[in-house]
């Protein structure tokens, strides 16, 4: 944190969070739209598991009760896998219909009171039967729930406070001429500021949620809202 700190003093917010992309012309990535090898890799895991249950279950099948418990324990397994695939699978489709959503903002950062504009550049949004914008000040919670050994295991939850929303059925009308989505939403003057470096985080998120056949579009943006007395950038 310091080190990001220290090459902008008079821009504190910097420290807060890599809003690096958010300033530049290609715009910054959605939040759902995480590295691919991560997947891969997390699904070639579960695929290697589920192939050294079902191996173990073949080998132990007529052992009695044990085998009965090794082959219910590489169905559920199997059954996760498939469920995982399923995932992937709705993931994958969604990158080659909508390619990689970015959000570009007019400025960085927004201030309370201000006029949020910005622009979610993405494609195929023009066959969309509904769309809907969601802007939220989300804050994240953190309980504790029960395994099924009793053991306790941190979560965390995200509430939403403060939601501001606009839905249309006429989707091409608010389409720009390069296919872009333009957003603007009022900044409340009382609008807390973005700070994603605390735990729990507290920060503005922008939904876009738009309706079609197949895979429906659902990105979320994180929106650089920050109470400053200097030039935003």
């Amino acid at each position: 944190r310091r080190r990001t700190l220290l090459p902008h003093p008079s821009e504190p917010w910097r420290a807060d969070y890599d809003w690096s992309r958010a300033m530049t012309l290609r715009g910054m990535r959605s939040r759902d739209a995480r590295r691919w090898w991560v997947h891969v890799l997390g699904l070639g895991i579960l695929l290697a598991m589920a192939s050294i249950s079902n191996w173990i279950a073949y080998d132990e099948w007529g052992n009695g009760i044990g085998g009965w418990v090794v082959l219910i324990m590489a169905f559920f397994m199997n059954l996760f896998a498939v469920l995982v695939i399923a995932l992937a699978i709705r993931r994958l489709l969604m990158r080659l219909r909508y390619g990689l959503p970015r959000i570009l903002f007019d400025r960085v950062p927004v201030r309370p009171g201000e006029l949020l504009r910005a622009r979610v550049i993405t494609r195929g949004l023009s066959k969309a039967d509904r769309l809907c914008v969601t802007l939220r000040y989300v804050v994240e919670v953190y309980g504790e729930r029960k395994s099924s050994r009793g053991k306790g295991k941190q979560v965390i939850e995200c509430q939403a406070h403060d939601t501001y929303e606009w839905v249309s059925e006429d989707v091409d009308a608010h389409l720009g001429g390069d296919g872009t989505l333009p957003i603007e939403f009022a900044i409340p003057e009382s609008a807390p500021a973005c700070q994603l470096h605390q735990r729990p985080a507290r920060f503005w998120d922008l939904e876009v949620h738009a309706q079609m056949r197949g895979v429906d579009f659902v990105h979320r943006f994180a929106v650089p809202v920050y109470s400053l007395d200097l030039p935003a950038g």
